[in-house]
C-alpha cells in the first residue's frame, strides 16, 4: 500500500479543521455564496433591464456577452450546482450525491468562488461607469455645484467614491473650486481638451465634443487584495506574494474603518512584514484575512447601482435645463444617452463664458443661474428616498456586521466599526 502523499494529508487537515471550527455553520458558506450568485445577477438583470442597449464606441456588444458571462457562472456554480451534477463513474444513480453535496462540504472552494464572483462584479461595475461616464461626471457637477452653485447638502456616496479612488483619479488633483478649472478637468476627464468647446463648435450635434478614442476617464482597482489574487481566481496565473504586496495588504488592513474587530494585533502585524524575510504560513493567512475584512465594503460597493442612479441624474438634469441648452447650444446638443455626460460640460462652458465676461467687465461674478437650477435639481433628486446614500446604506447592510435603524433611515444611524476608537477603549480598560 502505497504512501498518502502530503498534499493530500494537508487538504484532509484542513477539511476537518474548517469543519470542526463552523460546527452547525458549515454550509453557511454555500449560503453565502448562493446570496453572492443572487445579488450578482440581480445586479446585472438590473442593468439590463434598465439600459436601452444602444451599442456604441466605449460599450460594444462583447461587454454585455461579457456579463452573461459571469451571469452564467453565477447561475451554472452556485445556484443550479454544475458540480453535483457529474456523474460518478461507475456508481448506480440512487446513489449518486445529492444536489450540493460537494459544495456543503467544501467552505474553501465556496468562499473562493463567492471571492471570484465579488471580483467579477465589481470588475463589470468599474467597466460600466467607465464607458457611460456616470460616475465621475455627475461627482464633477456635485462638486461644482457644492463650490459655486449654492448646494448645501451632501451626496455622501460622492464622497465616499473620490476618496476611495482618490481625487487625482477622479479630479486629476484636487477638487476644483472655480468654474475655469470645473471645464477643464471636465475635458482632461474626457480625454479632450478645453478647445472643444471653441466658437467654431457652437451649433450643437455629436462633433460639438471631440472624444478621446479610449473615452471617458473610468475608475481603477483600490483594493490590494483584488490586484493580488485576481490574476489566481479570476485569470490563470499565480498570485505574487511578495514582500511589497503584503506590506500593501497591511497598511490598508492597519489604517481602513473595518467591519469587525481584528483577530491579531495588526500593528505589529506589520511590523513583522516589514522586517522579516519571509512570512510564515500562519503570518501570510492573517495578512490575507485582515485586509479582506478591511476592503470589505470596497468589495461589496454596488457599482451596477451607482450607475443607474448617475444616468437617472443626468437625465433629470438633461429635462431641468433642455431650454438653456437649446439656447446655447443647438436643438442637437447631445443625441442619445451616451452622450449624457455632455451635459455637465455644457454647463460648465456656459458658467465658464459667464465667469470671462464678468472678467472682462470687471464685475464682481455672482454665480450663475443655469448652475444654480442644477444644483436645485440635484439636491430634489439626492433627497428622494435617500438616493445619495444608498450605495454605502446597501454595502454596509451586505457586511452583515452593522445594526441599520430603519425608522429613521440614515448613515448616523449605521454603527461602523472604527479602530481607533477601540485601540483607545482596550488602553482605557473598557
Amino acid at each position: 500500500m502505497s504512501a498518502c502523499p502530503m498534499h493530500a494529508i494537508f487538504a484532509t487537515k484542513l477539511f476537518l479543521t474548517v469543519h470542526q471550527v463552523l460546527r452547525v455553520d458549515a454550509v453557511r458558506p454555500l449560503e453565502e455564496l448562493q446570496a453572492t450568485a443572487k445579488r450578482c445577477i440581480a445586479s446585472i438583470n438590473g442593468w439590463l433591464e434598465f439600459s436601452d442597449h444602444k451599442q456604441f464606441a466605449n460599450w460594444p456588444a462583447q461587454n454585455d456577452q461579457w456579463l452573461g458571462q459571469i451571469k452564467a457562472l453565477a447561475q451554472d456554480f452556485a445556484l443550479e450546482d454544475k458540480i453535483g451534477k457529474l456523474k460518478v463513474r461507475g456508481v448506480p444513480d440512487e446513489l449518486q450525491p445529492q444536489a450540493f453535496h460537494f459544495l456543503k462540504r467544501n467552505s474553501v472552494y465556496c468562499g473562493l468562488l463567492t471571492l471570484r464572483l465579488n471580483l467579477l462584479l465589481q470588475e463589470g461595475g468599474h467597466t460600466l461607469v467607465g464607458a457611460w461616464g456616470s460616475a465621475i461626471y455627475p461627482i464633477h457637477l456635485y462638486n461644482a455645484c457644492r463650490q459655486s452653485g449654492g448646494l448645501d447638502m451632501e451626496w455622501q456616496d460622492a464622497e465616499y467614491i473620490y476618496q476611495l479612488h482618490t481625487p487625482q483619479r477622479v479630479f486629476v488633483g484636487a477638487p476644483p473650486r472655480d468654474p475655469q478649472d470645473d471645464l477643464k478637468r471636465f475635458f482632461f476627464m474626457l480625454g479632450g481638451s478645453v478647445s472643444n468647446f471653441a466658437r467654431n463648435r457652437r451649433h450643437g450635434g455629436s462633433n460639438m465634443i471631440v472624444e478621446s478614442k479610449k473615452g471617458p476617464r473610468g475608475l481603477k482597482t483600490t483594493t490590494p487584495v483584488r490586484d493580488i489574487f485576481q490574476h489566481r481566481y479570476v485569470g490563470d496565473r499565480n498570485a505574487v506574494l511578495s514582500t511589497g504586496n503584503l506590506t500593501a495588504l497591511v497598511a490598508i488592513a492597519n489604517k481602513a474603518q473595518r467591519m469587525h474587530v481584528p483577530l491579531c494585533d495588526v500593528g505589529q502585524l506589520a511590523r513583522e512584514v516589514s522586517s522579516q524575510p519571509q512570512m510564515t504560513p500562519v503570518q501570510l493567512l492573517a495578512c490575507v484575512r485582515e485586509d479582506i475584512v478591511a476592503e470589505e465594503m470596497h468589495l461589496l460597493f454596488d457599482y451596477f447601482g451607482l450607475h443607474q442612479r448617475g444616468i437617472e441624474l443626468l437625465r433629470e438634469l438633461k429635462d431641468g435645463v433642455h431650454d438653456d441648452m437649446v439656447e446655447y447650444f443647438g436643438e442637437e446638443y447631445i443625441e442619445d444617452d451616451s452622450q449624457l455626460p455632455f451635459v455637465v460640460g455644457y454647463i460648465f462652458d456656459i458658467v465658464h463664458r459667464a465667469d470671462k465676461a464678468a472678467e472682462h467687465l470687471k464685475l464682481q461674478y455672482h454665480g450663475s443661474k443655469i448652475l444654480n437650477k442644477a444644483s436645485d435639481l440635484l439636491k430634489e433628486f439626492l433627497e428622494h428616498d435617500n438616493t445619495g446614500m444608498q450605495g454605502l446604506m446597501q454595502t454596509r447592510a451586505l457586511t452583515r456586521s452593522v445594526q441599520y435603524v430603519h425608522a429613521k433611515g440614515n448613515l448616523q444611524d449605521v454603527q461602523v466599526w472604527n479602530p481607533q476608537k477601540w485601540q483607545d477603549a482596550q488602553r482605557g480598560g473598557v
